[in-house]
């Protein structure tokens, strides 16, 4: 059945080319300074960031039972909550937690290194999905919920024509903007938090719709060719491929600090445009998923929390459509 963003079908073949992600990952800033990070960031090809604002989590207390600890702590949610996180002792084999002054720490013989509440929190939610406990499924989707629902304020990229760099090295080499919202959020944000999600971009795929009708034969023949010899167009150049991801995240998502790429394809990188239509590709889509990251992002229009977000776009007249198809397996919104 017809979505709301769905194109009336048309003589005219159409043909749409979705960009996707296959893995993200969820950064505290200080993330991005750890060794290692950015070389792993770059082999899985994560050129691209969003920078996002969440609830602040605070360490509070830390009971100490005999199979782990339970980590007392308190998120901002229209006045600040309480929230328990039982931590198995698995992930901190040698040592203790402790709380001292609103400091979570992990204290053993050698050294106490000062832990973030977040970081503990993540890994006691990858623990338990790489254990699959049935009982605590719920519990993970909530504190999913209302510890990490985000508000994108920025997206950027790192592929760089010359010089390859991860997403985790453009933002650790100092950047305008990410420093800027560190700087906001401490100054005049104090139940606030501040988020960096990576992730990668690849073609999802491409599709094709056709009607056969008088005096439309020869439409119908050369789009068939196209399709055929030109299967991903110019997304066949992996840079360009990223470019289409980010200029269409923004699009998305119109976070209060991109000032370029909002009323794309209508403005900005006609380089894209140009040659994606040139290839027959009436429409372009974007999916991402960010649920690897265990997080949400917030819908920029129902304001609605989800991990993942579809998108796509009329390259002609820049309005949010999809294609009319009525094949089963045809790209929806």
């Amino acid at each position: 059945m017809p979505g709301p963003h769905d194109a009336r079908p048309s003589a005219h073949p159409t043909s749409l080319i979705a960009v996707t992600n296959e893995m993200s990952a969820a950064l505290i800033p200080s993330d991005l300074y750890v060794e290692g990070f950015e070389e792993a960031a770059l082999e899985a090809g994560n050129h691209l960031y969003l920078i996002a604002v969440g609830p602040r989590i605070e360490p509070v207390s830390v009971i100490p039972p005999h199979d782990g600890w339970k980590l007392r702590t308190r998120f901002y949610d229209r006045g600040y909550r309480p929230r328990t996180v039982p931590v198995p002792q698995v992930l901190f084999p040698d040592g203790d937690l402790r709380v001292t002054d609103s400091v979570l720490f992990h204290v053993t013989a050698q050294s106490d290194q000062p832990l973030s509440a977040i970081d503990v929190t993540r890994r006691v939610l990858a623990h338990a999905a790489a254990c699959d406990s049935e009982h605590l499924r719920s519990w993970q989707q909530y504190t999913i919920r209302k510890f990490f629902t985000y508000r994108v304020v920025y997206i950027g990229q790192a592929f760089g024509r010359k010089k390859r760099r991860s997403a985790v090295k453009r933002l650790a080499d100092g950047h305008e903007k990410l420093q800027r919202v560190l700087s906001e959020i401490n100054d005049l944000y104090r139940t606030s938090d501040v988020g960096v999600i990576v992730t990668d971009a690849r073609v999802h795929g491409r599709e094709l719709n056709l009607t056969l009708g008088p005096g439309n034969a020869d439409e119908f023949a050369q789009a068939t060719v196209d399709f055929m010899t030109m299967s991903f167009g110019p997304l066949e150049n992996e840079g360009l491929t990223i470019d289409a991801a980010e200029a269409m995240l923004i699009r998305y998502f119109q976070p209060r600090l991109n000032d370029k790429l909002r009323e794309f394809p209508l403005k900005d990188r006609p380089g894209l445009v140009q040659p994606l239509l040139g290839a027959g590709i009436t429409h372009l889509g974007v999916h991402l998923d960010v649920a690897q990251s265990r997080a949400l992002l917030a819908d920029p229009v129902t304001n609605e929390a989800r991990s993942r977000h579809r998108f796509a776009i009329n390259l002609a007249t820049g309005e949010r459509e999809t294609p009319a198809s009525n094949a089963p397996t045809a790209w929806r919104m």
